[in-house]
């Protein structure tokens, strides 16, 4: 959906939403510059990192297409404003394993802070270890524990 809408939805010049497009002509915009398209493009984006949708939860990377846990793909979100501060994350994939950097939230810890690690071409994850302790996995899901500071996560696949 994102993709699709980055690419039929934006005017080819200004990188501004529109509601309206011709196929055959994409720089040509029959309405003016529609500013809520802007800025439901930097909602979804921003939900596919850092989710605040349910009280108390932070999902993290929940929404992020498998292509970008591909090897040699990172993900950087730093100084990332949410309910419970600012928090950082650093993915880095490589052939057999994703290593995941999280600098948690710096003024709470929430609830649940759930991490999603999308494997490419859909294969199970095999493991998963957070500060060097094994942690279980739940399909995608990665339930990170309590605690401030950095966590650092490594998944083999």
């Amino acid at each position: 959906m994102l993709y699709s809408n980055l690419t039929y939805g934006m005017s080819n010049d200004t990188y501004q939403t529109n509601e309206h497009f011709l196929t055959d002509n994409p720089n040509f915009v029959a309405l003016s510059p529609n500013g809520s398209g802007n800025g439901r493009n930097l909602d979804m984006i921003r939900r596919m990192l850092i989710d605040e949708q349910e009280a108390g939860k932070l999902f993290l990377l929940r929404s992020c297409p498998r292509r970008w846990f591909d090897e040699g793909q990172t993900i950087t979100v730093e100084n990332a404003p949410t309910l419970f501060g600012k928090m950082s994350i650093k993915t880095k994939a490589e052939k057999n394993r994703i290593t995941i950097e999280i600098e948690t939230p710096d003024r709470a810890i929430p609830d649940a802070m759930i991490l999603y690690v999308r494997s490419p071409k859909d294969k199970p994850l095999k493991s998963a270890a957070i500060n060097g302790k094994d942690i279980s996995i739940n399909g995608d899901a990665i339930t990170l524990p309590r605690e401030k500071g950095t966590l650092h996560i490594v998944v083999t696949r």
